[in-house]
C-alpha cells in the first residue's frame, strides 16, 4: 500500500507542477493575442487549472495517509513543518485562483490577468519551496 500511495503522490505532484507550468506558458501566449484565440486558450488554461487543483487534493489525501502510516506528524523530521507551510501556502494560492476564476466565469468574464499572475507566482514559489523541503525532510 505504501508504494501505491507514494506513486499516487508523485504522479499528483507531476500533474500539479506540469499543469502549473503549462498554464504559465499559455498565459504568456495570450498577452497581445487576438481576443478570440485568447478566449480559447483561456478555456484550456481553466481546464488544466481544474485538473491541477484536483491533483493538490489528491496530494493532501495521499500525504495525510502516508504521515498517519509513519507515526503521525510528531514522528516527522523538523524540516517537514516547513514543507507543510509551503503546502498550505500553495493550497491557499490555488484555492484563491479557483475562487477568482469561478467568480469571473459567473459574470461571463475572464479572470483578472494580473490577479491570476500574482497568485500563480505565489503558487510556483510555494511549490518549489515545498519540493525542496520534502527532499530535505526525507533524505
Amino acid at each position: 500500500m505504501e508504494t501505491t500511495l507514494l506513486t499516487l503522490h508523485y504522479l499528483s505532484l507531476a500533474v500539479g507542477i506540469g499543469g502549473g507550468a503549462a498554464t504559465a506558458v499559455m498565459a504568456g501566449m495570450t498577452k497581445g493575442a487576438d481576443p478570440a484565440i485568447a478566449g480559447h486558450v483561456g478555456k484550456v488554461q481553466s481546464r488544466v487549472g481544474d485538473i491541477g487543483f484536483g491533483a493538490i487534493i489528491l496530494l493532501w489525501i495521499t500525504g495525510i495517509w502516508m504521515v498517519a502510516d509513519h507515526g503521525g506528524y510528531a514522528a516527522m523530521p523538523a524540516a517537514f513543518t516547513y514543507k507543510m507551510a509551503g503546502v498550505v501556502t500553495l493550497t491557499l494560492a490555488l484555492l484563491a485562483m479557483q475562487v477568482v476564476k469561478r467568480r469571473a466565469m459567473a459574470k461571463g468574464q475572464p479572470p483578472a490577468a494580473a490577479t491570476m499572475e500574482g497568485l500563480g507566482r505565489i503558487a510556483l514559489l510555494s511549490a518549489i519551496f515545498t519540493v525542496i523541503m520534502a527532499v530535505i525532510s526525507f533524505s
